[in-house]
């Protein structure tokens, strides 16, 4: 089978300006679960401590807040699984209502995972602004997702995390998901796969 776009990039991709906090609030919720908060607190320069704990759920904050975030996540003592399953937690949190809608309806319809990954984009914007997803179908059960301008990508708890939502939700239609990179990352940009049976 023959790869083919099933999601293109956005007509316009500018550069990630601005992150919704819901989705830093979330992390730091994944990251107290695990009674990693004061590790990540020490690994945060001093002067961004108070203000990461102040955030509020539902407001725009400048890419730079989660650069900050994800840099100070990366210093943690977490293996890759931990990474996965803090990022399908993450997801958990933040698109819960969107996300048991989509289930229902599409299980009703039986369509699996494709119901999810067809919206990739969608999922996005309510968290991101600038930068764009492109999903290709590599088979019927096989997917490839690029992320680009994206400045996260340089952060691997970052692309663990996203992973992990893929692989969270992929995992709600079937029994078996394999999640893996393709190729190094680049600064701001990042290729993913996912198969399942």
């Amino acid at each position: 089978m023959a790869k083919e776009v099933v999601v293109p990039f956005p007509d316009r991709v500018g550069p990630t300006t601005h992150v919704r906090s819901t989705l830093l609030c979330a992390s730091l919720q994944s990251l107290r679960a695990r009674t990693l908060q004061d590790a990540y607190l020490a690994a945060l320069p001093e002067a961004d401590r108070m203000e990461m704990l102040a955030m509020t759920p539902g407001a725009w904050l400048p890419v730079e807040r989660a650069l900050i975030h994800y840099a100070a996540c990366d210093k943690l003592p977490l293996d890759r699984n931990a990474r996965l399953e803090i990022g399908a937690d993450v997801a958990r949190r933040i698109q819960k209502s969107l996300l048991n809608v989509i289930v229902r309806l599409t299980k009703e319809a039986g369509v699996g995972p494709w119901s999810v990954l067809t919206r990739a984009e969608k999922l996005r914007l309510p968290t991101w602004q600038g930068g764009g997803i492109q999903v290709e179908k590599l088979g019927v059960k096989d997917a490839r997702l690029e992320w680009i301008r994206q400045p996260c990508a340089r952060s691997e708890h970052f692309r663990m995390g996203f992973l992990g939502v893929v692989k969270g939700l992929c995992e709600l239609y079937c029994r078996r998901v394999v999640t893996k990179e393709e190729g190094a990352p680049e600064d701001d940009r990042f290729v993913q796969l996912v198969s399942w049976a």
